[in-house]
């Protein structure tokens, strides 16, 4: 597994990480009900290809991530870095900290970040004295944080203002590229300069890239590769990118991806342009951009609102209307389609709290209901 220099931080980091909030699942009775052995197979199966970086979160996967992980590198731990992240609703950092520790069965975390963090929380609360930077540094001054880093949905000019009013302290940075957004090269290009490591999230756009029929034929001279490998050397085409996440549930993924991560030879400039003039196209169709980062769930009402809204990409974005008809018309049938349709939403706005997109997801419900029920 190919290795990168991750900023200034000393480590060598596998390109390839590991994000552990796609696990493998499985439906029972409307509830999503994680897989731990598999998911425990999964993960040693990356540890033992060569990944060395692995990023998590207290609330990924029902609140299992971390302790699924703990459990999958036990007695492997100086084998790979742990990423996981400070929750900035909840003020208690320390006992944040120290649940984490605990689900992973470890004495420090390698890169500690505020999660989702925005300019507004973080000029205000995260730089106040005593506050979760000042107290994230001691963590780190006393050997239990490796690294001070921040995961952000906000504005890249915000994100670079945060940058500049850590004043050194961030030592990396997570957030979303892929070639449906490229919003955030400037923020990215920005915090290289500094020295910082870059890692992304959803380099795939949440799976939506993975959809072979979606960017089949758009390289020079016809050629047709599967668009999960288009997406990730494209992002790492990027001189910026250091390390891209992917939620991978098997190990035929984990194969894949590690394929296309040690691949020398990135998307020429031709490519990269043909590839970038056909996401253009697509982009300008759809202002609903969900990366199925599963925070909207568990909805109350029993719908899966991100596989609806794949669906619904597919027919508004991509113009695979029959197919995403067909999808959508199996939903209430059991097995992994055990769910309620959009038409079961009840107004009650808890996913639009938890979502980092900011989308009107209740009225998003509705137009897909509106294009896709038969």
């Amino acid at each position: 597994m190919k290795q990168v220099e991750y900023g200034k931080t000393g480590k060598k980091i596998s390109r390839l990480g590991f994000g552990v909030l796609r696990l493998p699942y499985e439906v029972r009775e409307n509830r999503i009900v994680y897989d731990e052995e598999s998911s425990i197979d999964v993960i040693r199966y990356a540890i033992d290809a060569g990944i060395n970086y692995f990023d998590t979160a207290p609330s990924y996967c029902g609140k299992r991530s971390q302790l699924i992980l703990g459990e999958a590198i036990r007695g492997r731990r100086d084998e790979i870095y742990l990423s996981t992240k400070f929750d900035t609703a909840d003020p208690d950092l320390e006992a944040q900290f120290e649940n984490s520790l605990k689900e992973l069965g470890t004495d420090h975390i390698d890169f500690y970040h505020f999660w989702s963090m925005d300019l507004s929380y973080f000029a205000d609360k995260g730089l106040a004295k005593n506050g979760p930077l000042d107290r994230m540094t001691k963590l780190k001054e006393q050997g239990l944080v490796g690294h001070i880093a921040f995961s952000s949905h906000d504005t890249p000019e915000n994100m670079i203002e945060m940058i500049r009013l850590a004043e050194g302290r961030f030592e990396a940075l997570l957030c979303q590229y892929n070639l449906l957004d490229r919003r955030n090269e400037p923020v990215m290009a920005y915090a290289k300069s500094l020295g910082m490591g870059v890692s992304l999230m959803g380099p795939m756009g949440g799976g939506r890239l993975g959809t072979p029929t979606e960017l089949m034929d758009v390289l020079p001279g016809g050629a047709s590769v599967a668009s999960a490998e288009t997406a990730l050397r494209f992002v790492f085409s990027n001189p910026n990118v250091d390390i891209a996440l992917s939620g991978m549930n098997t190990t035929c993924m984990v194969d894949e991806n590690i394929r296309t991560a040690n691949d020398p030879a990135p998307l020429s400039r031709e490519e990269r342009d043909r590839i970038e003039a056909v996401a253009d196209e697509k982009k300008k169709l759809s202002d609903l951009y969900c990366t199925a980062c599963n925070y909207c769930m568990p909805c109350p009402a029993g719908i899966n609102i991100p596989e609806i809204f794949k669906m619904y990409n597919y027919h508004r974005v991509y113009g695979i209307t029959d197919y995403a008809r067909a999808q959508y018309g199996m939903i209430g049938t059991g097995g992994d389609k055990d769910f309620q349709n959009a038409s079961a939403c009840v107004d009650c706005g808890l996913c639009e709290a938890q979502c980092p997109q900011k989308l009107a997801i209740r009225d998003e419900l509705k137009n897909a209901h509106e294009a896709l029920a038969p």
